[in-house]
């Protein structure tokens, strides 16, 4: 019998971003077991710290895959589909706080390319947190701009949507604190400066009403993971949300979240 997937629709391509939390040590099979749930096509994993577990994953799941390595945080991208170039974005942007991926996914015959971002910004509720992620995203700007389309950026942003409120009361303490300390201030940056460079919020798009959280598993209070499109794929997109079934409570602090983009994609 074959495990269990969350279900898509026919020909939907199936994006996923998940902060799986210090490399997924000691939830090696309940994380496995979670991808396969996921069903993703595309698989953008965050703190994949434990280059031997990206690759038991891959293996298990008989997909490509790619790593952009740090000193603190690595990224891996899991793919159905062939990866036919990837590259290590901090190694040209020595702005980023934490490593970046660039992979030319081929979605498609021929030479059809999808290109994938995915980022794990600077962590941090406070004012000046979200301004050092403002630093990174302008570093980033050029070089994102600059790139073919189409084109996915998604990952752990760290950064709150003034459209998706978060929840002070159900945060961790230290949160509270945190933002006790500056009035309760939320600061808005990120996300309103990727809106006005035409990216599209997936989950916005298609659950504008939806107020799950993917931060944190235990004290879900906000959302700071996000898949987003660019304008030509926008009315590509069918369902997104955050997902917080099966194990998903139990594998990390972060929920992952999902996208499903009708194919062909051009």
């Amino acid at each position: 019998m074959s495990n269990p997937r969350l279900p898509k629709t026919n020909n939907a391509l199936r994006l996923v971003t998940y902060n799986v939390l210090n490399g997924g040590i000691g939830r090696a099979d309940p994380l496995f077991e979670t991808l396969v749930w996921l069903d993703g096509d595309i698989v953008g994993l965050t703190e994949a710290d434990d280059p031997d577990l990206v690759d038991y994953w891959a293996d298990k799941l008989g997909y490509h895959s790619a790593t952009a390595e740090d000193d603190r945080h690595s990224i891996a991208l899991l793919s159905r589909y062939p990866i036919r170039a990837a590259i290590n974005l901090k190694a040209s942007c020595e702005e980023l706080d934490r490593t970046a991926i660039e992979a030319r996914v081929q979605v498609g015959p021929g030479d059809a390319c999808l290109r994938v971002l995915v980022l794990h910004l600077k962590a941090g509720i406070r004012i000046k947190h979200e301004q050092r992620r403002m630093v990174e995203l302008t570093a980033l700007q050029q070089w994102i701009e600059s790139q073919p389309r189409p084109a996915i950026l998604m990952g752990d942003l760290n950064s709150n949507a003034p459209y998706h409120p978060t929840d002070p009361a159900a945060a961790r303490e230290k949160t509270q604190r945190k933002l006790a300390e500056q009035h309760g201030e939320i600061p808005y940056l990120v996300i309103p400066a990727l809106q006005e460079l035409g990216w599209i919020d997936a989950h916005r798009r298609c659950r504008p009403d939806d107020p799950r959280h993917s931060l944190s598993t235990g004290y879900p209070a906000q959302r700071v993971d996000y898949i987003f499109t660019d304008g030509e794929l926008a009315d590509r997109l069918q369902d997104a949300a955050v997902e917080q079934s099966g194990f998903t409570p139990y594998c990390s602090d972060h929920y992952p979240l999902w996208a499903d983009l009708a194919l062909p994609l051009q």
